[in-house]
């Protein structure tokens, strides 16, 4: 029968071991989560990026189409909020 040092020892090994396993699986799914999120920042900003294309051609063809015509518009006051009243609440 085994000396309880022997015992302590080998649940000592088998207890590295299993925490060994589980920090390199939790590693690992913690590099595949930052990939998949890299490839779906990658994906938003691919798109972005043909949105803005997208964008400037449809401007510049606007820009083409109505290129002699002269648009001006009258310069609109701002208005400003109303003065709040202390107290709140209804009069």
């Amino acid at each position: 029968m085994p000396s309880a040092p022997a015992l302590l020892t080998l649940l000592a090994l088998g207890s590295g071991f299993v925490a060994a396993l589980l920090a390199a699986n939790l590693m690992t799914a913690g590099h595949a989560r930052i990939a998949k999120r890299r490839a779906l920042l990658e994906a938003v900003r691919l798109k972005r990026e043909a949105h803005h294309r997208r964008v400037e051609r449809a401007l510049a063809a606007f820009d083409s189409a109505f290129d002699d015509i002269e648009i001006e518009f009258d310069p609109v006051p701002i208005l400003t909020p109303r003065p709040r009243v202390s107290g709140g609440g209804r009069g």
